[in-house]
């Protein structure tokens, strides 16, 4: 994540991926099956330089209504760390949400079949960007 690559960038990585975590997807809470967006397999992408932090997220509309309450919600709770200045929350234009994506902490679903896992959030690599 940084040009250092030392034990404290792998802290940072662990409390972003911990912030994001306490994001809730909106549909899961309406459908009454509480998920996190990394749990719904939102979050593609995950860019942090300088105390700056960019996530894309990937939703199963480019004009998903929810969009805006989550991006506030994740800049507010990633502000919370102390190295994390601006925030910025993008949504992907080239991959929607599947199925496939959603993984769940607890366990399947208590109410569908829970389909093929992907890898958990911990295997989508934090980024390091130029800052220039």
């Amino acid at each position: 994540m940084t040009a250092d690559g030392g034990g404290a960038a792998a802290s940072l990585e662990d409390r972003i991926r911990g912030q994001l975590r306490k994001v809730p997807e909106p549909c899961a809470l309406l459908m009454r099956d509480p998920l996190d967006i990394c749990e719904m397999g939102l979050v593609e992408e995950i860019r942090y330089a300088a105390g700056r932090v960019r996530i894309t997220l990937v939703l199963t509309d480019t004009s998903c209504v929810h969009f805006t309450g989550m991006r506030r919600f994740i800049t507010d709770v990633l502000l919370e760390l102390p190295e994390v200045d601006v925030v910025e929350v993008g949504i992907s234009r080239t991959v929607l949400w599947t199925p496939d994506r959603r993984r769940s902490a607890g366990g399947p679903s208590r109410t569908r079949p829970q389909p093929p896992s992907r890898p958990c959030p911990e295997a989508l690599p934090v980024k390091a960007v130029d800052s220039a």
